[in-house]
């Protein structure tokens, strides 16, 4: 099936002409996608170098000879510095620390709270420093208590987290909490998600002023946003020049052009509402120059757009197509379309509407594939790290590509293909050519 697939792709590209391709170009500046979980992360990344509190690559780098540890001078008793160096010693220690780790896990059975081991932040693992926080908070009671009354390592207790601590923390937290949604629900592999990408930019900027003014521009914290902000808006302007985000959004039946009412009320929102306008008119008109090309090429080809039918009483003639669209109907139909319910399944919509809508239909199905982030692409690479082991190094490259697309569509479920008891033979995977 695969193989067939292949083929017939391949087939398609050799005979397409040039005037029947895609209607965008695949250049760096015209059609590169950022990832926006990864932007989302050197946001991320922007404002913890601003509190000086960037992550280190090496976990070791937190580690701490028993009995000499010591909060550096250079860091005051209550900022926020020290406050995120206390908290990686601590989850350093409750992680590699057994007596540590086993009092933690007797006290949150004590109060009744769900015991989570403590992870620390990594620069590439995405929302790791909120996952970090959050988790050190919900446990702050017992970590308190163990603190408390431990007799391990004396020299911790310098490192105490203080009610100060605590509440800047708290509002650490609160900065990188506005991060979480938007790099989660851009990763969606089973829904659209490049519709979101406008949406989410725009809200993130909306809440990273609305931070700054609270904690105040010229604190560290009110520094940090703006740091985080600039970051964001760098990418944001570089995607909303690039047609695919806009017409991906509008071409959501939830959102449609309406969203942009919504999230443009300011003064200058008519410029920016005027702007997207155009930009998806532009994409309109290039999907209906190739449509018209296509017409054009069945019509030079003398291919019928219904087969002749040899049955006299046949009812063909009934559904032969006469004239053609009204293409500009068309478009300012869809533009004054009321948005739909929130839980509208996006592409049984447009199955049901490629008839009344064919044009817009044809640039939604290209623009809602488009991924938003890349963590659809890194999970195949991690699967094929766990399909390719030591007991299975000879596979071929074509085996390796039907086993990953075996287990993506299902077909295989996870951990089948690694047992030893179930492990397919290369001659079964050459049966299913």
């Amino acid at each position: 099936m695969l193989d067939l697939f292949e083929e017939t792709a391949r087939e398609q590209h050799d005979e397409k002409p040039d005037n029947l391709q895609q209607p965008w170009s695949f250049t760096q500046k015209e059609g590169d996608v950022h990832c926006i979980g990864h932007v989302i992360n050197l946001a991320v990344q922007e404002a913890l170098k601003t509190l000086k509190a960037e992550p280190a690559e090496e976990t070791e780098t937190y580690q701490m000879i028993y009995n000499s540890a010591a909060l550096p001078i250079k860091f005051g008793k209550k900022d926020v510095v020290s406050a995120l160096w206390k908290l990686q010693r601590h989850v350093y220690i409750f992680r590699r620390r057994r007596a540590w780790r086993i009092a933690l896990e007797k006290q949150c059975q004590a109060h009744g709270i769900k015991y989570r081991k403590p992870t620390l932040d990594m620069p590439i693992r995405w929302n790791s420093t909120y996952n970090m926080i959050k988790k050190v908070c919900d446990l702050r009671v017992p970590i308190q208590a163990v603190c408390a009354v431990q007799d391990y390592d004396i020299s911790v207790k310098a490192l105490e987290l203080t009610l100060g601590d605590w509440v800047i923390l708290n509002d650490i937290l609160k900065l990188f909490a506005i991060f979480v949604r938007p790099s989660k629900k851009l990763q969606g592999e089973k829904y659209p998600t490049m519709n979101y990408a406008i949406p989410q930019y725009l809200q993130l900027l909306h809440k990273l002023e609305l931070l700054r003014t609270h904690f105040g521009p010229n604190t560290i914290l009110g520094k940090a946003c703006t740091s985080a902000y600039d970051k964001t808006e760098k990418y944001y302007n570089m995607i909303k020049t690039q047609n695919f985000a806009i017409v991906a959004t509008i071409c959501d039946p939830r959102f449609n052009f309406n969203v942009f009412q919504n999230l443009y009320q300011e003064a200058n929102g008519n410029a920016h509402k005027t702007r997207i306008r155009k930009q998806f008119q532009d994409v309109f008109v290039q999907y209906e120059q190739r449509e018209l090309g296509l017409q054009a090429a069945v019509a030079e080809a003398g291919i019928p757009l219904i087969a002749n039918d040899s049955d006299h009483d046949s009812e063909s003639d009934l559904f032969k197509p006469r004239g053609t669209t009204d293409v500009e109907t068309e478009y300012a139909k869809w533009m004054r379309q009321q948005p739909m319910k929130r839980d509208t399944d996006i592409l049984r919509y447009w199955a049901s509407k490629e008839y009344e809508f064919p044009i817009i239909a044809r640039i939604a199905r290209d623009h809602l594939a488009i991924p938003a982030t890349s963590a659809a692409s890194e999970c195949v690479f991690s699967v094929g790290g766990d399909i390719i082991t030591k007991k299975r190094n000879r596979l071929g490259a074509s085996n390796t590509r039907r086993l990953l697309c075996l287990r993506d569509w299902g077909v295989l479920e996870e951990g089948v293909d690694d047992s030893s008891d179930n492990e397919i033979d290369s001659d079964e995977v050459d049966s299913w050519e």
